[in-house]
């Protein structure tokens, strides 16, 4: 079964879906950024002065290593000891480092806590034995004792090695960059907070226009009578100048947007009375035609054969306007009190009597039926829906050759997310199909078949008036349903697969069910 065109979508462009949590477009946008500018600026800042205080520190660091040199250059050494002086003078902070070399003999010793130590690794000796002689500070990394800041100088032909350790400057490194990355990571969120409690503030009336345009785009103004559209509020804060002028243009546009609306809609009802007057107003004299021409039939045969031929024309052509004038008083009266009777009709019973009806006036097509056991009750109109179900039969009879199948199926569907039930009616044809440019406007007025779904020999041509799936769906609608029609049409087939039974249409109606009325089954 086919399903009915999906409504169109109402939604204004950029508006945020149903339900939607995250903040509006230019919101987020502006937070994001202003976010990360700051995180910008915070790293930048961050990075600089962990530079500079590092180079700082590294200086004073320097300092104390040429002090700590000129304090051992006038130190006795120990030999007998086994480390050379100067490690122990007072002054001296735990972790000193001194290493001579003399005929590649080293003497080396550390300050602990616990007094004078050899270096507790020959590796260490090794890589402070290497440094070059040029009197600068080098950063190393002792195996065991960590990063130092050493200097080697040459005195009276031997080597003097003397290293201070890095510690207490890493650890204040270290205890800079995570202050100061906590304070950027508390200045990134507050000034995220901030910018999205300022924006959204300044940016309300935006917001509040975005909304104002969402709802009046969800009034349905394509035909009826439409009341006041909303309205931007117009307590606007003062400093949103441009905000408030485009807020006041948006309401003079929606005055201008109302009066079309008032014009069209008065403009509509002169039509439509005018309609229904004159279609009215032509029912008696076309019975009289219809009359006149139908006394003449008494004396057909003393009439001559050209005049007797214009009569039956006459005739024809009256019946056909009579058809065509009720037809547009029907659709008057559906558009100005679209509201049908309330009774329980029963749509099988209608569609087995529509079945039967167009069996006997084309019996050169193949019918089939397909109903539920049970009654299929809705609430309206019964003779409204039976010329529903008329109109779809007669059009498939009219626009496909002899031969040619229709099947009416009616069945019941159950939405999983809704109580409620729906009766669905298809009328299925295997006749040529209606093109797809056509499709979007079958239901229009006075729209007839192109030729590839032109009548067929034998149907009523002379009859149709151009109104009756206009009917159908102006009648499916005032009960509270829909109609859609899918097809495949033989010119729209590419050449070689366009053969019998690949072309196809299907109307489809879908009717709300009444489940109060209990009626026995059919």
């Amino acid at each position: 079964m086919t399903r009915s065109p999906d409504p169109p979508d109402r939604r204004v462009p950029g508006e945020r879906p149903p339900g939607g949590r995250h903040l509006p477009t230019l919101t987020r946008q502006l937070v994001v950024r202003v976010t990360l500018v700051v995180a910008a600026l915070s790293a930048v800042i961050c990075l600089s002065s962990t530079a500079v205080a590092q180079r700082l520190m590294m200086n004073q660091l320097d300092r104390r290593l040429v002090a700590v040199a000129s304090r051992q250059e006038g130190a006795v050494d120990n030999p007998g000891k086994g480390y050379p002086g100067g490690v122990d003078l007072p002054g001296q902070p735990i972790g000193t480092v001194v290493l001579e070399v003399e005929n590649n003999v080293a003497l080396h010793g550390m300050l602990t806590d616990a007094g004078v130590k050899p270096l507790p690794d020959q590796e260490a000796v090794r890589i402070l034995s290497e440094l070059p002689t040029d009197g600068s500070a080098h950063s190393v990394n002792l195996p065991i004792l960590g990063l130092y800041r050493a200097v080697s100088v040459e005195r009276d032909g031997h080597r003097v090695i003397i290293g201070l350790p890095r510690g207490e400057t890493r650890n204040a490194i270290v205890t800079l960059v995570v202050t100061t990355s906590t304070l950027g990571i508390v200045c990134v969120a507050a000034a995220a907070i901030g910018v999205y409690l300022v924006v959204s503030d300044k940016l309300r009336p935006i917001t509040d226009l975005a909304a104002t345009a969402r709802e009046v785009a969800a009034t349905p103004l394509e035909h009826g009578q439409v009341g006041r559209l909303v309205r931007m509020p117009r307590d606007q804060p003062a400093q949103a100048t441009e905000v408030a002028d485009v807020g006041e243009a948006f309401n003079q546009m929606l005055g201008h947007v109302e009066s079309a609306l008032r014009a069209r809609e008065l403009s509509e009802t002169k039509v439509r009375r005018f309609v229904a007057d004159a279609s009215h107003e032509l029912r008696n004299p076309l019975a009289a035609i219809r009359g006149y021409a139908e006394l003449t039939r008494r004396h057909r045969q003393e009439l001559p054969a050209q005049t007797a031929r214009s009569l039956d024309r006459i005739d024809a052509e009256a019946e056909r306007m009579s058809a065509l004038v009720e037809d547009m008083l029907l659709l008057a009266r559906l558009d100005a009190n679209p509201a049908p009777a309330t009774e329980p009709v029963d749509l099988s019973e209608i569609v087995v009597n529509a079945i039967a009806d167009a069996q006997a006036a084309g019996p050169d097509h193949r019918w089939s039926l397909n109903v539920p056991p049970e009654p299929v009750v809705t609430l309206g109109s019964r003779h409204q829906l039976h010329q529903v179900v008329t109109n779809l039969l007669a059009n498939a009879r009219t626009h496909t050759p002899a031969g040619t199948s229709v099947r009416a199926v009616l069945t019941v569907e159950r939405d999983p997310r809704h109580p409620d039930r729906t009766a669905v009616l298809e009328i299925h044809d295997n006749g040529p199909g209606i093109p797809a440019g056509q499709l979007g406007s079958i239901f229009d007025r006075f729209v007839r078949g192109d030729t590839a779904r032109a009548r067929m020999p034998g149907g009523s041509a002379s009859r149709s008036t151009g109104l009756g799936l206009s009917i159908v769906r102006a009648v499916v609608s005032a009960h509270g349903g829909t109609v859609g029609v899918a097809s495949r049409c033989l010119a729209d087939i590419p050449n070689g697969q366009a053969v019998p039974g690949t072309s196809w249409t299907s109307f489809t109606i879908r009717l709300p069910i009444d489940d109060r009325a209990d009626r026995p089954a059919a």
